[in-house]
């Protein structure tokens, strides 16, 4: 499918809008049971699903015109919110089943975590695309101070952006938010691999991120308990109550479903519009209607991915980071659906109920689309210092 006029993908928005639109239904489908209960002839919380969709839908369309060199100007801005956003959620945010993670707007409470996202990949993106090489040391150096100042504090101080993300996602994991800072991580390290930085360094990142990781399950017991429960507790666990429930769901669906409006995962596994709507699909559609549904979300990073290798590097990196963030977050969705991992909270992108997650993912849709649009009119032409750095194989990232 071509380009329009205007420079929007049309496919890319066209599989968004119908992902969203499916999730509007099944929020609806998960709730009406409990809304007839409460003589409500609408669930409140589809029609608040369905009212942010054009909130999104909107955001998109008008971020879609922002050229891609003012995304790039807004690195430090958006870096600079994004540590306001954990500041204020710290101060003043509401705590919920033991997580602090939502700041009240009236009737909505807003998710701050989903939009640093967004600010974390702008950022990123903007940073290691404007990576220059390390310098070989004019002289060799005489001493260890003059050469730790000459060869090791250079490459220390060419992964600042690195070391700010994670100083973010440690600030997530504090809330405590573990599965966002790790979308977060992994994000980064997919843009990482495709800014071109060396595969040694990224390893070494890697292994000090999974100590910390585990580090942080250890360090909340909850988390251990949730991973006990979920391999062999007894049923009376809270979580294996989730999970097990989930798992029932999925297989009294079978190959086509009980049927839609049929099932009975609405009535009976906890929050099913939110961390566990694949249950709802699985039961009603089976096996046929899920993979389709995983079909149609999966169907977006492609399409991202797609669009990236024409792009230049800088919107490369937005729609790589962008296309992670998805692909990632749908997979855990779905594994925690069917027990393969402990319960962490994360919706099935578009689709589950959240209003922070949708508006967020679809303010990220439209600054790809805004990206591409200004990548089309105008081409990165690459530097001296970028040639320089194919030659030498000495990638960093700029401090520009």
């Amino acid at each position: 499918m071509t380009r329009s006029k205007s420079g929007l993908d049309p496919l890319l928005m066209l599989l968004c809008a119908a992902a969203s639109l499916a999730g509007v239904y099944l929020v609806w489908a998960a709730l009406i049971d409990k809304s007839a209960n409460q003589n409500e002839a609408f669930p409140v919380t589809a029609l608040i699903q369905l009212l942010l969709l054009g909130v999104g839908i909107g955001a998109a369309w008008g971020l879609a015109r922002v050229p891609g060199d003012w995304w790039r100007k807004l690195k430090w801005p958006a870096l600079i919110l994004s540590v306001i956003a954990l500041v204020v959620v710290a101060l003043w945010g509401i705590e919920l089943n033991g997580a602090k993670r939502w700041i009240p707007l009236g009737p909505l409470n807003l998710q701050p975590a989903e939009f640093i996202k967004v600010g974390i990949i702008v950022f990123l993106a903007a940073a290691l695309a404007n990576r220059k090489p390390i310098l070989p040391p004019a002289h060799t150096p005489r001493n260890f101070a003059e050469k730790i100042d000459m060869v090791y504090w250079p490459r220390i101080r060419s992964f600042w952006p690195i070391f700010l993300v994670i100083a973010i996602s440690v600030g997530i994991e504090e809330q405590p938010d573990l599965a966002t800072a790790a979308i977060v991580i992994v994000s980064m390290f997919a843009m990482m691999l495709v800014g071109g930085v060396k595969t040694t360094r990224i390893l070494l990142v890697a292994a000090v991120l999974t100590a910390g990781a585990v580090g942080a399950v250890v360090a909340k017991p909850y988390r251990i308990e949730r991973i006990r429960n979920m391999v062999n507790a007894p049923a009376s666990s809270a979580a294996k109550d989730h999970v097990t429930l989930a798992k029932e769901s999925i297989s009294r669906g079978g190959l086509t479903g009980v049927g839609i409006g049929q099932g009975r995962a609405k009535s009976k596994v906890p929050v099913v519009e939110s961390d566990y709507i694949t249950a709802l699909v699985s039961e009603e559609l089976g096996l046929i209607g899920i993979l389709a549904l995983f079909a149609l979300i999966a169907a977006i990073p492609i399409r991202l991915l797609i669009l990236a290798w024409a792009q230049p590097m800088y919107t490369r990196l937005i729609l790589v980071g962008t296309a992670a963030w998805i692909a990632v977050q749908a997979s855990v969705n779905l594994m925690m659906a069917n027990g393969t991992l402990w319960p962490m909270g994360l919706p099935m992108p578009f689709v589950s109920q959240g209003g922070s997650s949708l508006v967020a993912l679809w303010v990220m849709i439209g600054i790809c689309q805004g990206s591409m649009i200004h990548s089309k009119n105008k081409k990165e032409v690459p530097s001296e210092a970028s040639s320089s750095r194919r030659r030498n194989r000495r990638t960093h990232l700029s401090s520009a």
